[in-house]
C-alpha cells in the first residue's frame, strides 16, 4: 500500500502507535494533592503488579485502591486518561485472573478498579476491558527515547 492511501488514523511515521509515546508515569506535580496521591498510588501499584502476582498478594493490594477523587477526569490530560484506563484495565484483569482458589470466580470488582476503568473507558469511547491497544500500543517505552521510532527493536513492552 502506498503512503498516499493510508487512512488518516494511521500515522505515516509511527503506524498504529500513538502520535506521542505513552506516559510511563503520571505528572503529579500539576494536580491537586488528593489527585497526586491517588495517581502516585496507581503508578506504584502498576510498577509492583508483577511482584504482587508472584507473591500471591495481588488481590489485597488491588483492594487497597480507593475510589477516584471527585473531578479526577477533568484534571487529566488525554494521555493521562489513557494511562488511567490502561492501568485500571491491567488491575481489573489481574484481579479477576489471579489469587483465586480453583473453581472460584469473581463477580464484582472493587470500586477503586471498576470506577476509573468504567469512567475512562466511557470518556475515550471504548469498552471497559484491557483491550489490545491498551495492552500493547499504549504500554511501551523506548530503550533510547532519542532513537527513531521506526526501529521496532528499540521498543520494550
Amino acid at each position: 500500500m502506498s503512503l498516499e492511501k493510508f487512512p488518516e488514523e494511521i500515522d505515516r511515521r509511527r503506524g498504529f502507535l500513538p502520535s506521542r509515546d505513552p506516559l510511563t508515569e503520571f505528572d503529579t506535580d500539576r494536580h491537586r494533592p488528593v489527585v497526586s496521591r491517588y495517581l502516585n498510588q496507581l503508578d506504584s501499584l502498576g510498577n509492583e503488579l508483577a511482584n504482587f502476582v508472584e507473591s500471591g498478594g495481588v488481590r489485597p493490594a488491588l483492594r487497597s485502591i480507593g475510589t477516584p477523587p471527585d473531578g479526577l477526569l477533568s484534571e487529566l490530560t488525554e494521555r493521562e486518561r489513557t494511562r488511567l484506563c490502561m492501568l485500571s484495565g491491567f488491575f481489573a484483569s489481574t484481579y479477576v485472573n489471579h489469587d483465586l482458589p480453583d473453581g472460584d470466580s469473581v463477580s464484582t470488582l472493587p470500586a477503586g478498579i471498576a470506577v476509573p476503568l468504567y469512567e475512562t473507558s466511557m470518556e475515550i469511547d471504548r469498552k471497559p476491558i484491557l483491550s489490545y491497544d491498551l495492552l500493547c500500543l499504549h504500554n511501551f517505552q523506548r530503550k533510547d527515547p532519542d532513537e527513531d521510532i521506526s526501529l521496532i527493536s528499540s521498543i520494550v513492552f
